[in-house]
């Protein structure tokens, strides 16, 4: 799980959600902010559309945020990340998730070697 400083808050969420710009994968939509910080922050959304039933809701967040924190290290500094799950009524393979995160985050030059 990443650590609670490095998630936005429901405001933050909110106004990235309102005013960022946006990337859009197969699976997943990417909507990011510049913001003058230390580190990124991140978020994950899941409506309900996803899936009625939370369980299914927050596997795939909990999920989501395994692959975040795994390339953590990676990333560059200064931005307001939002990850919103697409509405798929089949379960998304987790190979296929960190491919797609993957690819937006690089499409969004977020990486330091991309």
């Amino acid at each position: 799980m990443l650590p609670k400083k490095l998630k936005l808050s429901k405001k933050e969420v909110e106004k990235v959600f309102k005013e960022g710009q946006v990337i859009s994968g197969n699976f997943l939509i990417l909507k990011w902010k510049n913001a003058p910080l230390q580190s990124s922050l991140f978020g994950v959304i899941v409506p309900l559309s996803f899936s009625k039933k939370s369980s299914k809701r927050n596997k795939i967040k909990r999920q989501i945020l395994a692959i975040l924190q795994k390339i953590i290290s990676k990333f560059k500094e200064g931005f307001k990340i939002l990850l919103i799950v697409k509405n798929h009524k089949k379960e998304i393979p987790l190979n296929l998730l960190e491919k797609e995160i993957i690819f937006l985050l690089k499409k969004g030059k977020f990486l330091k070697n991309g």
